[in-house]
């Protein structure tokens, strides 16, 4: 999740993470509701993943839950109103049009503590774009050097197909990219190998 959180699976813990403010979680919210949008809303209770949305507006919207509910058993959980979420929120996505991804960047990219990124799906069979929203003091490149740090690694291969991974590839030793990456990507790996098959 463009390094929100980084979490152990040995002990079930989140051992770092990037929270939302409640000012810009609100802020993001009021947003969607104007433009009659919607989005995933990310939070953690405990340091277990939640996922919540309150209404599907786009057929990607519908497919990224049926995709995840069917080969993963991932849960998402529908509320009224977003705000009623009791955890605490650390990432929204975004599925939609270009122009629905752009109306929503216009809105909240100024908003302060927010770090928005956006991107095609280059998975997507309806040509969908991806908006992912977070803390500013996420990062996948932010994410890799505490790792480094905290399990102390000496060198570190990254594997990417987009433009979110960009920032990871610059904290990495060797950069790999799948044949169907993002040509930026491509542009900056070390080795470009096989796509992954996406189902």
């Amino acid at each position: 999740m463009n390094g929100v959180i980084v979490y152990d699976f040995k002990t079930k813990k989140c051992i770092n993470k990037a929270l939302l403010s409640e000012d810009a979680k609100n802020k993001v919210i009021d947003s969607l509701n104007r433009l009659g949008l919607s989005a995933f809303m990310y939070g953690l209770e405990k340091d277990t993943l939640m996922t919540y949305y309150d209404r599907i507006t786009s057929s990607a919207m519908q497919d990224f839950i049926d995709e995840r509910v069917q080969n993963y058993g991932k849960k998402f959980t529908r509320l009224d109103d977003l705000r009623a979420a009791s955890s605490d929120i650390i990432y929204f996505c975004c599925l939609d049009c270009k122009e629905n991804i752009e109306r929503l960047y216009s809105e909240i990219s100024d908003i302060e503590g927010l770090r928005v990124e956006k991107y095609p799906d280059i998975y997507s069979k309806d040509q969908s774009w991806y908006m992912e929203i977070f803390s500013e003091k996420a990062s996948k490149k932010s994410a890799l050097e505490y790792l480094k740090a905290y399990c102390g690694f000496d060198y570190v291969v990254c594997f990417g197909d987009n433009l979110n991974d960009l920032p990871m590839y610059e904290a990495s030793d060797k950069k790999i990219a799948m044949r169907n990456a993002n040509d930026a990507v491509k542009a900056k790996a070390d080795e470009i190998i096989l796509s992954l098959i996406h189902i």
